[in-house]
């Protein structure tokens, strides 16, 4: 009896395990796979076949022990295939550094005599041995590696060898491998982005007289360095900007974004740690006090629940807590119980965004709030601004829940650069303000930044605060981090404004002048701010 149930649990296993070693030995002619399938053919015609004849000698225990073989025969072949995928990946990285250096040497050899080739070699080398775990991690996620038998829940895996690595199979495949759904095939449209060079090299070669130093990292020389490095890269072919380059794009266009985790290879983990934690933006207390805090959890933790609650218990008739009453019945009855995979813009807007906005604008306010409506000097129309004197104080761009990554990555490059147009201006009509404030809802988060211009061409983009909007019932005890992050948020742009409203006018140029850059020359970043 026990023979009778160790055949039928081990039957359909030891005849996958058969299929994946006639599968492997076909298609690599791998001479251990050959050895270990004719030894192994006796034991799967013992198990899948009892009345055969068995030579003697193939014992249970020698039948287990070949099983183990063959479990760990696969464990062998797929550490092997996906070491040698990672070394040919790396090899042909390097190869193609080399090859490409080489031959910029030879074909400007007459103008570049006095420039070292060598720096970018070696940051190029560096990034190769930087990014050599993260290639490890894609390869064995990657779907078309080697499979091992002692993972199959499908035997799909072995009806033909396509989900081996082969040629055919590859060359069939075209949809690349991050895709996971057919609502990101937008993804494939991403551009190539085109540089006129030579006003480019004019502004990136500028020499700063005021210079960004922290402690004894001097900042401005260190952000020059990849900028130089990067120019040069694309210049000579070396490196192909799309829109998924965001921190690149932003990088020549002087714009150096001081979030984690680094996006420039020239500063080490130490450096940037001690450069962000000198954001002069990030708050240092509370925005709404404790009893309005304690009130909010407690309503929107019951209303999460499916309970019945009310807004009441505390005596406090300011202006905050009025708000805070009134987007907890504006949300409350309103948001779905599950959030939506996909939503309209204008339906993400009115259930999501729009009561958060109620925050913003009024008669006593320093600035104008436009909603969906043109901003001086641009055709296309930013979700919400607040503008003073045509001058957009605060930039936004919205996406809707389902958006793509090529949504994402555009929005994020072109609010940027309208927050760099705005400090442009403010600095031309003034310089007071030298900074500007934008605004990125993608889906159901929420992030705003804080750009400024304190040291000679170097646009320092600040994050502020990162929050989540209320999209569903689950996430209603949210609203007091979300509520704060709108309040900080406008009292900011209100003052900002009013330091704008209140500028000394003067037709002289300011002691900032000399700080601006101007936009990158390229024929898809115009017409992404047109």
């Amino acid at each position: 009896a026990e023979n009778d149930n160790f055949t039928c649990n081990r039957r359909k296993e030891h005849a996958l395990y058969k299929k994946a070693l006639d599968v492997l030995a076909v298609n690599l002619n791998n001479a251990q796979a050959q050895d270990l399938l004719s030894g192994f053919k006796t034991y799967v015609t013992a198990i899948t076949q009892p009345d055969a004849y068995v030579p003697t000698g193939c014992s249970q225990a020698m039948n287990e022990k070949s099983s183990e073989g063959v479990i760990n025969f696969w464990a062998m072949i797929e550490k092997k295939y996906n070491e040698e995928r990672i070394e040919k990946e790396r090899q042909r990285h390097v190869t193609d550094i080399q090859h490409r250096d080489l031959v910029d040497i030879f074909q400007s050899c007459g103008d570049r005599q006095d420039e070292p080739n060598q720096s970018t070699y070696l940051r190029k080398r560096k990034e190769v041995d930087y990014n050599e775990d993260r290639m490890s991690k894609r390869v064995y996620h990657d779907g078309d590696i080697t499979p091992s038998p002692c993972s199959l829940t499908d035997n799909s895996l072995f009806e033909t060898p396509q989900h081996l690595p082969s040629a055919s199979n590859k060359s069939n495949n075209n949809e690349p491998d991050d895709f996971t759904s057919g609502e990101e095939v937008e993804e494939v449209i991403d551009d190539w982005i085109n540089y006129y060079f030579d006003n480019l090299e004019k502004q990136v070669k500028i020499e700063s007289k005021v210079q960004w130093k922290v402690g004894e990292i001097n900042v401005t020389k260190k952000f020059r360095q990849f900028q130089n490095d990067l120019l040069y890269d694309i210049k000579h072919g070396i490196k192909k900007l799309t829109w998924h380059d965001t921190f690149d794009l932003l990088a020549l266009s002087s714009i150096i974004v001081l979030d984690w985790p680094c996006p420039y290879n020239t500063f080490t983990a130490d450096e940037w740690l001690e450069i962000t934690d000198n954001n002069p933006f990030k708050l240092t207390e509370p925005v709404l006090n404790a009893d309005l805090t304690t009130l909010l959890h407690d309503a929107t933790f019951k209303k999460s629940l499916g309970l019945i609650t009310d807004f009441i218990g505390i005596n406090d008739n300011s202006k905050r807590s009025h708000l805070a009453k009134q987007i907890f019945y504006g949300l409350a009855d309103d948001v779905p119980i599950v959030a939506p995979r996909k939503t309209s813009e204008d339906e993400h807007r009115f259930r999501y965004l729009d009561p958060f906005l109620k925050i913003f604008g009024g008669p006593y306010k320093n600035y104008k709030l436009r909603l969906n409506r043109t901003v001086n000097g641009s055709q296309k129309r930013p979700d919400f601004s607040c503008v003073v004197d045509d001058v957009p104080i605060l930039n936004s761009e919205v996406k809707p829940i389902g958006y793509t990554e090529l949504q994402r990555d555009k929005d994020y490059v072109k609010v940027n650069f309208r927050a760099k147009k705005t400090i442009n201006t403010l600095i031309k009509n003034g310089g007071v303000p030298d900074q500007t404030i934008f605004f990125i809802n993608m889906g159901n988060t929420v992030e705003s930044f804080i750009m400024d211009l304190e040291f000679e061409g170097i646009y320092r983009s600040w994050p502020f605060l990162k929050t989540n909007l209320i999209t569903d019932r689950q996430t209603l005890p949210l609203l007091a981090q979300t509520l704060s992050h709108f309040i900080a948020l406008e009292e900011r742009v209100n003052n900002l404004a009013g330091d704008y409203k209140c500028r000394t006018r003067s037709s002289k140029p300011t002691k900032k002048d000399n700080f601006i850059r101007d936009l990158p020359d390229s024929p898809q970043l115009k017409k992404l701010l047109k």
